[in-house]
């Protein structure tokens, strides 16, 4: 049975939303099988996931203005759900790269098939990912439809914020586990504490998203 997001024309805030998703998997063709190219500090410092050239402060006033003042709380909380739920889908994929190392640090797996097992995790990762806000995005279009016209596009504002600043996110964890693959693939002579210092960062990234969360759907 076709879902409300395949059947309603795609105009106005609906068309938003799928650009929006659009966009987010457009960030992610990348060939995941490169070994180099390795881009800075993966995030270390990130607090606020960062979007745009606007300063970050003028964003978030505009998200909490958006979550705080015109936007019902109830609808909003809703979207907050499945904010959430999307990046714990994407901390799971994580989790799964994150456990192939830790196998290999342990001594359980040879660098051979720790290398193999990375590289189709992170293909999995992208088809997986894609997937998620697929699903994210049907869920808010279905949820923002049953408002009210006046508030629809509020929500719509609300959501790409967060659909936006959350691909800034994980383009910065994707180049995260690039850094660990090529680390695995080529075992420089100190791997090991490099791989933990990657994985440390990456944390930084995730806890950078649910910071995002609570400045946009949480009251000041």
């Amino acid at each position: 049975m076709a879902t409300p997001a395949e059947t309603e024309p795609l105009t106005g805030w609906r068309l938003r939303l799928h650009e929006a998703r659009t966009n987010f998997k457009q960030h992610q063709d990348v060939d995941l099988s490169f070994e180099d190219g390795y881009a800075g500090s993966i995030g270390e410092n990130l607090k606020v996931v960062r979007r745009s050239e606007e300063p970050q402060r003028q964003i978030q006033e505009h998200h909490l203005r958006l979550a705080s003042e015109d936007t019902d709380s109830t609808a909003a909380e809703g979207l907050k759900a499945i904010a959430e739920t999307l990046v714990s889908d994407h901390q799971k994929l994580s989790d799964t790269l994150r456990g192939i190392t830790d196998s290999l640090m342990n001594d359980t797996t040879d660098r051979s098939t720790a290398t193999d097992q990375f590289k189709k995790a992170r293909e999995n990762a992208k088809e997986q990912s894609g997937e998620a806000m697929d699903n994210a995005t049907d869920a808010a279009i279905a949820l923002i439809e049953k408002l009210p016209e006046d508030l629809q596009n509020q929500l719509a504002d609300l959501w790409i914020s967060f659909s936006d600043d959350f691909g800034s996110g994980w383009s910065e964890i994707t180049s995260g586990f690039s850094r660990v693959f090529y680390l695995i693939s080529t075992w420089p002579a100190d791997a090991q504490e490099s791989i933990k210092k990657a994985w440390d960062a990456l944390g930084k990234n995730f806890e950078g998203l649910q910071y995002l969360i609570s400045s946009l759907f949480d009251s000041p």
